[in-house]
């Protein structure tokens, strides 16, 4: 478990970036928590697929979709991770808030950056390195956040991303475009938060194996 494991990690494409349903999906591409998680799970020890597995797990879990009685889903599409169950899960009680964009002090290489709501936080990335002038910041799915600078939707962003620049905040408060609130979340606190879903995957595969299993 390291900063510098979740750093690495985020400088490349999360592979495989597809969340996989039960039989009669294609499954969905990650979204932005998806990505952070598989990072997470790598600064954790595991590798791309075992990443990807772990994910595959809570997403089937927790999708509406495979719960109903019908692959197509009565209750809609097969869906990514929700914003609300990632910020139950991982974010609403250790998220910092970023006061404004001279608000960067605390804030190190490995932490990981919420946007939104912590709560239900609309955007997740994170931080790859830090000078006196930038805070660069890698993710997934990125185009909303940063329209105006080619970033990509439902893809790795492969470019490094200012968060610190004034051209990334409405005003001296409201990051993005839509001037949203801006939090951090400690890599420690993160990591610990996605070792705990981490066992819960694997209680989830277990169940599968062994349904009298609790």
């Amino acid at each position: 478990m390291s900063r510098e494991a979740i750093i690495n990690a985020a400088n490349q494409p999360p592979q495989p970036a597809i969340e996989k349903h039960n039989a009669g999906s294609n499954g969905s591409d990650y979204c932005c928590h998806s990505a952070a998680m598989h990072w997470g799970f790598i600064s954790l020890g595991e590798s791309g697929n075992s990443a990807n597995n772990i994910i595959n797990l809570l997403s089937s879990a927790i999708c509406q979709a495979c719960s109903s009685k019908t692959y197509e889903g009565e209750t809609g599409l097969h869906g990514t991770i929700s914003n609300e169950w990632y910020g139950h899960n991982v974010c609403e009680n250790d998220a910092i808030q970023i006061g404004s964009l001279r608000d960067f002090e605390n804030v190190r290489p490995g932490d990981v950056l919420i946007s939104g709501n912590a709560s239900a936080p609309s955007h997740s990335m994170i931080v790859v390195n830090k000078s006196n002038n930038q805070i660069n910041i890698r993710g997934f799915n990125n185009q909303g956040t940063f329209p105006f600078d080619g970033a990509p939707r439902a893809a790795y962003d492969p470019y490094d991303r200012d968060v610190s620049s004034s051209s990334n905040w409405t005003d001296e408060n409201g990051f993005g475009p839509y001037g949203a609130n801006l939090y951090y979340i400690p890599y420690e606190k993160f990591a610990a938060k996605i070792a705990l879903i981490k066992r819960r995957a694997g209680l989830i595969e277990l169940k599968k194996s062994y349904p009298g299993v609790r």
